[in-house]
């Protein structure tokens, strides 16, 4: 092996022009990572191991900050040890359709800031997790540096645990596409900022969104809101006015709801960062009377 590898820190193969031809055997892979003894930052996302026992990874030094084999189709189950490196900053297993975790624990002692668990066979692991029976670990609130957090597209089900609210570094949030029950616990001042949010396609819960109606004084004051993804949630009633007073929001994703009532145009003047709408598949009704200018989304 050239001695060059030893002394690596950082090594990114990810999204590489060449990533189809990309395709390490076994014992190529287990062999770079076996003497990349100084690794702090590996990142591999795309590169196709279907074959490569993810377990090759707990061999990495004890120093690694950020681990990114994303969407590389890695298939049984990763080892929970990862999770105690101590100085594990950034995790991204996302789009291992048959990945799972093994007993997924967090302690207070965690450094993780981005974790992305998106598209993983979470079905099987959750319910060895203290008879939660597919819900969201209570552990979760122990990652109290975590500022990115993808948990979407899984079969997570129950509630959101109150836990949660102690991840005040959040920035970006995901748990759509789950089947999720509300409501979101209503604390949303634990949540000073958070600049995206995707709710998209949470199982039906009339409470699910309750805080979104009920705190939206608190909301503009704490919460710098970007963006809002609640698409297909089957949100009832008047479009809320709580919306127009997230004078940041550059998305609104309230398609496939059954959103009602009259929209005057004019409301989304209200909104000058406004870029992106999507009403569609609601039975609103849009009115432009005394509409001077057309908002610029």
């Amino acid at each position: 092996m050239t001695a060059w590898i030893l002394k690596l820190v950082s090594l990114d193969l990810s999204y590489n022009v060449f990533s189809d031809q990309l395709t390490p055997n076994k014992n190529t892979l287990e062999g770079l990572v076996h003497n990349l003894i100084e690794v702090r930052h590996l990142f591999l996302d795309r590169i196709i191991m279907p074959s490569i026992n993810p377990n090759i990874f707990m061999n990495l030094s004890s120093s690694i900050k950020s681990l990114s084999p994303g969407g590389c189709d890695l298939q049984g189950k990763f080892s929970r040890n990862i999770l105690h490196s101590p100085n594990l900053n950034l995790l991204n297993l996302g789009y291992n359709r048959n990945l799972s975790l093994d007993l997924l624990k967090f302690y207070q002692s965690s450094n993780l800031e981005h974790l992305d668990l998106s598209w993983m066979s979470f079905t099987k692991l959750i319910d060895l997790i203290d008879n939660l029976h597919g819900s969201i670990s209570r552990s979760l609130g122990n990652l109290l540096w975590l500022i990115y957090l993808d948990l979407s597209w899984n079969q997570l089900s129950g509630q959101v645990p109150l836990s949660i609210v102690n991840l005040t570094q959040l920035e970006h949030l995901r748990i759509a596409e789950n089947s999720l029950e509300g409501p979101i616990p209503d604390e949303v001042a634990a949540f000073p900022n958070l600049i995206y949010l995707d709710l998209s396609n949470i199982l039906p819960n009339e409470k699910l969104l309750s805080w979104l109606y009920n705190a939206s004084s608190s909301m503009e004051v704490y919460l710098s809101q970007n963006q809002f993804m609640l698409g297909n949630n089957k949100l009832q009633g008047h479009l809320p006015s709580s919306i127009f007073q997230f004078l940041n929001l550059t998305w609104l994703l309230l398609y496939s709801n059954n959103l009602s009532g009259v929209i005057e145009f004019g409301m989304f003047s209200n909104l000058p960062n406004l870029e992106y709408l999507d009403l569609s598949l609601n039975n609103l009704s849009l009115s432009s009377n005394n509409v001077s200018q057309f908002p610029h989304f």
